[in-house]
Order: structure tokens, then C-alpha cells, then sequence
């Protein structure tokens, strides 16, 4: 289920982002902002943007603390602050800019408030939000899995070119380190940080 959310939802965001596209491509066509209040551009933008942040908020809770972030109790206290700071930010731009302008029916330009240093507070907004809420549930990708899952079973080689002291090795010397995965495999401590470097990762035999 959660990946038909993730599609629909991305698929969504691709038309807004076509018809947004169309309006600044062709004077005849305008989505956004809606021409007045009630038109069908209107309810289509606003219907598109309540579905994409429903599927995100069900995205979360089904996939929640999926991802490779650490601890909830080590990232709760980050996760807020984000978004705090993010609501107001947003509450701060609707209160200047009001609520005909906020949903795009507004006509004038505004300058003052946060519109001095950003041009779309909102978007500001939703961004820190969105951050907040992604460290606070930790919901999984499949590049998100695939890097938990590389750290936990692939084979660190390290391949010492440099002494400690500083002096090149003209014979590099090999390590490697095994995930926790892979218990079974035989491991060796990596050589000091000032003496190594990292050359590849590799599949643990």
C-alpha cells in the first residue's frame, strides 16, 4: 500500500508541476494562481495539495521508523524545532499576506514581513515541516534501504597508503571490516584515521 501512496502521490505533484508549467508557458491557460475563487483551477489545485499531504502523513505512519536515522530519542529532540519554526514562519506570511492572497486569489505584491527576505514564505514553511517530519517518523526509501543494508552486510576494505607519522607506504597494506550482518565472517580492525583511506566497498563473501 505504501508504495501505491508514494506513486500516486509523486505523480500528483507531477501534473501540478505540468499545469504550473503550461500557465507560465501559455497566456491563454492559467492553474495557478486561479483565475477566482470556486473555478475548477481553484478546487483542483487545493484538492491536489490536501491529497499529496494526506498520502505523505499515511506514508509515515506505515513506514514509521523504517528508515536508517538513529533513535527515536535521539532525533525527537531535532524533529520539533523544525517544525515549529516552520509553522510559524507560515503563520507569520498568512498573516501578512491574508487569506485571499494565501489562497491565491490575491492581486497585490507584497514586500513587507517575511516576503522581505523570501519570496514564498509557505514553501519555506512546508519545507521545514516536511523536514521535521520525516526526522520524527523515519520512514524508509529504497536508496534509504539499500545504503542500511550495504552498511550492514558489505565488506569496508581499507587500503593504508599513508603511515601515521605521515610517511607513504611504498607496500599499501589491506583491511577490512565486516557489518553486523555478517557475523560469521572473519573481521579486522581498520588502521588508525590519520593512516588510512577508504578505497571500496565489497560484497562479504
Amino acid at each position: 500500500m505504501a508504495v501505491y501512496l508514494f506513486i500516486s502521490a509523486v505523480c500528483l505533484e507531477l501534473i501540478y508541476t505540468l499545469l504550473f508549467i503550461l500557465t507560465i508557458r501559455r497566456p491563454g491557460f492559467r492553474f495557478w494562481p486561479p483565475p477566482k475563487a470556486f473555478s475548477w483551477q481553484f478546487f483542483l489545485a487545493w484538492l491536489m495539495a490536501g491529497v499529496v499531504g494526506a498520502f505523505c502523513l499515511f506514508l509515515g505512519l506505515l513506514d514509521y521508523n523504517s528508515g536508517f536515522l538513529p533513535h527515536i530519542l535521539l532525533r525527537l529532540p531535532f524533529a520539533p524545532v523544525f517544525s515549529l519554526v516552520g509553522t510559524a514562519i507560515g503563520c507569520w506570511g498568512a498573516a501578512v499576506f491574508n487569506l485571499r492572497s494565501t489562497l491565491g486569489l490575491g492581486k497585490r505584491l507584497v514586500t513587507r514581513g517575511p516576503y522581505q527576505f523570501t519570496r514564498n514564505p509557505q514553501c519555506l514553511c512546508d519545507s521545514l515541516n516536511a523536514l521535521g517530519f520525516m526526522m520524527l517518523f523515519d520512514p524508509s526509501t529504497e536508496s534509504g534501504a539499500r545504503i542500511q543494508k550495504r552498511l550492514q552486510n558489505d565488506k569496508i576494505i581499507w587500503l593504508t597508503t599513508v603511515a601515521a607519522d605521515g610517511t607513504p607506504q611504498p607496500n599499501p597494506t589491506q583491511s577490512g571490516s565486516y557489518g553486523t550482518a555478517n557475523p560469521s565472517c572473519s573481521t579486522a580492525s581498520p588502521p588508525p584515521a590519520a593512516s588510512r583511506t577508504l578505497l571500496a566497498a565489497r560484497a562479504c563473501p
